[in-house]
């Protein structure tokens, strides 16, 4: 069931990238943002009503909570460009790099050890993204660096939650996230508003939805089994991202796109496999 959650989120997240990528040339990003994320809250104000669960704002570091959820705006809005500006398949790919940057930052964020080999699956993982983006300038260079930054601050966010779970509830801090990434949204809209069509009301209304049960099930996936297990099944948003890609676009992948998702992800699986190992050794030797 662990396995099966996780795959369901990545189904529901390359939902929410595909309608990025159908509306991003349209309308303004904050605006989509804004729209997502108010039904996003929404949604969660149900479930927590379903659930029974009390104190959503109640929270041991308010400014932390704050600043994630500020780096999570910014987050979605070079997320939603380069998804805007890219084939699919290669955003998706690109935006894989979050487990790299998750490696890099974790030793000065969280004061963790990263062994040579994890340093060595980092480096080459990183030379990978850089052939996705193609730097001979065949393919979008704006959107590829947009998917970068957006991995980079995605793995900011990851970062922080890990130190907000020590003592906040996950439910509080996904809405936390969700409350704050509306109301950013809500003060950009007098500048950049531009009316929705009914379909594209009905798209982003559809966007809040699935990113929600997309967080809800991942949630739920890493409850029932350890990330080593899960973590794979992460990848299959490539798949998403490829038949979503031809079948509304008629994108076919790159090379680059495929072999350097590749490296990627053979890089992300052994860098999740050796942190595994890591802390069974680390529990190990524990007196």
């Amino acid at each position: 069931m662990a396995c099966l959650s996780m795959i369901g989120g990545m189904f529901f997240f390359g939902i929410t990238n595909a309608v990025a990528k159908g509306t991003g040339n349209d309308l303004p990003l904050t605006e989509i943002i804004f729209f997502r994320s108010l039904v996003a809250s929404i949604c969660m104000l149900g479930y927590a009503r379903f659930q029974h669960t009390h104190n959503l704002l109640k929270t041991h570091h308010p400014k932390t909570q704050l600043f994630r959820a500020t780096l999570g705006f910014f987050q979605l809005y070079f997320l939603y460009w380069s998804f805007a500006a890219l084939p699919m398949a290669d955003a998706t790919a690109l935006s894989f790099s979050t487990t790299l940057f998750v490696t890099a930052l974790s030793v000065p964020f969280l004061r963790e050890k990263v062994n040579a080999a994890r340093w060595v699956a980092t480096i080459v993982g990183f030379l990978a993204v850089i052939a996705i983006s193609n730097p001979t300038g065949s393919l979008n260079i704006e959107g590829s660096i947009a998917a970068v930054i957006s991995a980079f601050l995605e793995a900011m966010v990851m970062i922080y939650a890990c130190r907000l779970g020590k003592q906040d509830k996950a439910f509080t801090t996904v809405f936390y996230y969700t409350l704050v990434t509306c109301l950013l949204g809500a003060l950009t809209l007098p500048f950049v508003w531009v009316t929705p069509t009914f379909n594209q009301i009905s798209l982003i209304t559809l966007l809040g939805i699935a990113g929600t049960a997309g967080h809800i099930l991942i949630a739920r996936s890493y409850q029932l089994a350890p990330a080593a297990v899960v973590a794979p099944m992460f990848y299959t948003l490539l798949l998403w991202g490829i038949v979503f890609g031809y079948v509304f676009w008629q994108e076919i992948p790159s090379f680059y796109a495929l072999s350097g998702a590749a490296v990627i992800i053979a890089c992300g699986l052994f860098i999740v496999r050796q942190e595994q190992k890591e802390k069974s050794t680390h529990h190990y030797e524990e007196p």
